[in-house]
């Protein structure tokens, strides 16, 4: 069972093909970044998410982010 802020990842990335950055998806759920990292951490272990190099779709940083597979 995904927790609440993995449940809240998957919901913002839906639909996305770009990825979000830990501080933009943190900011977004009024979390911390840590909680964050730990959600996309969920994700890429049960293999519904990659994290990867490039630009976030939020603030176009260029780094790790997020994106569903």
């Amino acid at each position: 069972m995904r927790s609440a802020a993995a449940e809240f990842l998957v919901g913002s990335l839906h639909g996305l093909r770009e990825g979000v950055c830990v501080d933009c998806s943190a900011n977004m759920m009024g979390s911390t970044r840590h909680e964050m990292v730990e959600a996309a951490n969920e994700l890429v272990l049960d293999g519904s998410g990659v994290s990867e190099s490039g630009a976030c779709v939020s603030c176009q940083r260029v780094g790790t982010v997020t994106r569903l597979r």
